[in-house]
């Protein structure tokens, strides 16, 4: 049988409306269950810089400061969904989103996700 772990509900954040939807709803989830809830960016910088001529793109420490401002937001919207009184804890993370998920799910309660969609940094240059 399967054991799941004692860890926290992790969402991924994308700035995305349904993404929004998943951090209310995770948000929720997790106080109704006196869990933590955890937020992740994952910043897909080398593989983006693959696809893009680098001299178009800004640096890593240029973009850093708005995918943590990204989380920011996610945890006062997840305050707001859940309570004042929710452990939120949030991180940016450079790497492949997949990967990484899979990789928090590890240690995780609930993985929580919205749509598979571009938002945020990879629809502004998607075009999305």
């Amino acid at each position: 049988m399967t054991q799941i772990p004692d860890g926290p509900v992790v969402v991924g954040v994308d700035g995305s409306q349904a993404g929004g939807a998943a951090i209310d709803w995770a948000a929720r989830f997790a106080a109704e269950r006196n869990l933590p809830l955890r937020l992740i960016y994952v910043f897909p910088f080398p593989s983006l810089a693959a696809s893009v001529a680098p001299e178009s793109l800004p640096s890593e420490s240029e973009l850093r400061p708005g995918f943590e401002r990204m989380i920011g937001e996610a945890a006062d919207r997840a305050r707001k969904a859940a309570g004042a009184e929710l452990a939120v804890s949030g991180t940016v993370i450079e790497g492949v989103p997949a990967e990484a998920l899979v990789d928090e799910s590890q240690r995780a309660r609930l993985v929580v996700l919205g749509s598979r969609g571009y938002g945020g940094f990879r629809g502004c240059w998607s075009g999305r």
